[in-house]
């Protein structure tokens, strides 16, 4: 396989009582844990997280500059999301589909906003001509191991030029879940991701509470298009649904969990 860029994605949604200490550090010092155990194991690939910080305590990008000096590798980069037009074109969107859609009013925003902006940061990333990878990756903090040398998933991706991957348990029968999503450089890469975004935002119109359905249903045809089970198609290397990373003792009253 030709080199990997994994991205990751956090953004803010508003104070929760489900994190005791939002007012101090409102990222989960224990998830970026996660993606720098992903960047040493896979040290010869590309890791990016993407943050939109508005409305998070102050001091939160102090935090995870700090905790960066401190453990994170040279190959992870962090960047704004609110750099990108395509982002601010997406919060706009969505917003007016809400507008448009009953239902969608009933649902929490944010749950659209994540669903679509991964698919709009892998657009961005395949179509900058500045970057050089092979692959395209979107992952979940909680994904313990992002696979790229998984044989499933450079199977995945020499066939069908996109790459998805299955709960470790048998919830929704263990199927493809957009926790995480591969996808292969070039025009090809692009189509699908087109495609994706299209099917997600349909989904959204039609009343759906997120862009869940729209991508089981990408995959799982793009799985029988090529002839392959869907166990065969995705590694079951996801957390199960509800799952929570575990606190880490030695960050005190930092980390907001």
């Amino acid at each position: 396989r030709g080199k990997a860029l994994v991205n990751y994605l956090f953004i803010y949604k508003n104070k929760s009582s489900r994190f005791k200490n939002d007012d101090i550090c409102s990222i989960q010092l224990e998830s970026l844990d996660k993606v720098y155990k992903n960047a040493k194991r896979y040290s010869d690939d590309d890791f990016i997280v993407w943050l939109d910080l508005e409305g998070a305590a102050p001091e939160t990008k102090f935090f995870i500059d700090s905790h960066y000096d401190l453990l994170g590798p040279e190959n992870v980069k962090f960047k704004n999301l609110r750099d990108l037009p395509e982002y601010h074109a997406m919060l706009e969107d969505i917003d007016r589909m809400i507008e448009c859609v009953w239902s969608a009013k009933h649902y929490p925003k944010i749950w659209y906003q994540v669903d679509l902006v991964r698919l709009v940061v892998l657009r961005h990333c395949l179509e900058n001509t500045e970057l050089d990878y092979g692959g395209y990756f979107y992952s979940d903090f909680d994904v313990d191991d992002v696979s790229l040398n998984d044989p499933q998933i450079n199977l995945a991706l020499s066939l069908a030029g996109a790459a998805a991957a299955r709960t470790k348990d048998n919830h929704h029968q263990g199927f493809f879940e957009n926790q995480y999503v591969g996808i292969n450089a070039g025009q090809r890469g692009i189509g699908i991701i087109q495609e994706l975004l299209k099917d997600t935002r349909l989904s959204i119109l039609n009343g759906e509470e997120n862009g869940f359905p729209a991508f089981q249903a990408f995959f799982r045809s793009l799985a029988k298009k090529y002839g392959v089970s869907e166990v065969d198609f995705g590694p079951p290397i996801l957390q199960s649904w509800g799952y929570a990373i575990p606190a880490n003792p030695d960050y005190g009253d930092i980390s907001p969990v």
